[in-house]
């Protein structure tokens, strides 16, 4: 059965030292675990979107029944050297893991999210055994029987990309994964992320290992972010441009000029087009989700 502790009862932050860390540039990035950075304070920056555990729109669930982990307190310096980052320590089940959950009530829109982005993490550990780091995206096109009913692209830590030398519960260890890596979309890839429509009533991050019990683990500094390259981000021009005229979809800014989709919500593929005028008549009233390429938006019809 599973069991939500609120952040609350996991996170501890405590007052925030200002440290000299810098930033190489304000690309957008989607925050989902940063101890000790308040989204008012002078250390955020502007092109930052807090998606956070917030225990209204964003839980924290604890597999298998919430006795698997224990939260510590969150003290000591985290990744960036700020004060605060989420801590656990495996209980006697001998397996653990967590899932950071959308509440159906509320949305996480990540479908501006491409493969040029990055998922980035920072764990410190003395675990010695593999573990499992990955995101769920929205629903995969229904009509690819190889895909069911929500996506995910997963990262193992083994003693390779992270040597046991590193984990010994002081260091903390930074990785940097391509999102080109979870989003490979191929049946005999296990990595098939997408984000064809906003996420609800889902797990978006998610953790888990196995057989260390007693062992320590903190996260801390887990987004994702747009090159940097690519600065500050006008969703405007990122997004596939349109206009509606009667029961005609207009796509202006179709760049990569490949096909065009149109998805449900909920991320039900609906038809496809190899033009740039298409005929939506035959769509029920509704919200839905039209993407070509890397470009993405939404539209509604009436």
């Amino acid at each position: 059965m599973k069991k939500f502790f609120t952040r609350k009862a996991l996170l501890l932050l405590v007052s925030i030292f200002m440290v000299s860390a810098s930033f190489a540039g304000t690309a957008k990035r989607y925050v989902f675990v940063l101890g000790g950075y308040p989204a008012d304070g002078n250390q955020w920056q502007s092109n930052w979107l807090d998606l956070r555990l917030n225990d209204v729109d964003r839980v924290l669930y604890i597999w298998p029944d919430g006795t698997s982990l224990a939260g510590v307190p969150a003290v000591g310096t985290g990744s960036l050297g700020q004060d605060g980052y989420i801590a656990f320590t495996v209980g006697n089940l001998g397996w653990w893991g967590c899932g950071y959950f959308v509440l159906p009530t509320s949305q996480m829109d990540l479908t501006d999210v491409t493969s040029d982005w990055v998922f980035h993490f920072a764990v410190r550990t003395d675990c010695a055994q593999d573990i499992t780091v990955g995101l769920n995206g929205s629903t995969a096109d229904p009509t690819d029987p190889f895909v069911t009913t929500k996506t995910e692209g997963k990262v193992i830590l083994n003693k390779t990309n992270l040597p046991l030398s590193k984990r010994d519960k002081t260091q903390w260890v930074e990785f940097d994964i391509p999102m080109s890596q979870l989003m490979t979309n191929t049946v005999v890839s296990t990595n098939n992320l997408v984000y064809l429509a906003p996420l609800t009533d889902q797990n978006y991050l998610f953790f888990v290992g196995g057989n260390d019990t007693g062992s320590f683990i903190a996260w801390d500094n887990v987004y994702i972010g747009a090159p940097e390259s690519q600065g500050v981000i006008n969703p405007k021009t990122e997004k596939l441009q349109f206009s509606i005229t009667g029961n005609n979809l207009n796509v202006f800014n179709n760049n990569s000029n490949e096909e065009v989709n149109i998805y449900s919500i909920s991320g039900a593929h609906i038809l496809s087009s190899k033009v740039n005028c298409i005929d939506i008549s035959g769509l029920a009233a509704g919200v839905y989700v039209v993407k070509s390429g890397n470009q993405v938006n939404k539209f509604t019809k009436k």
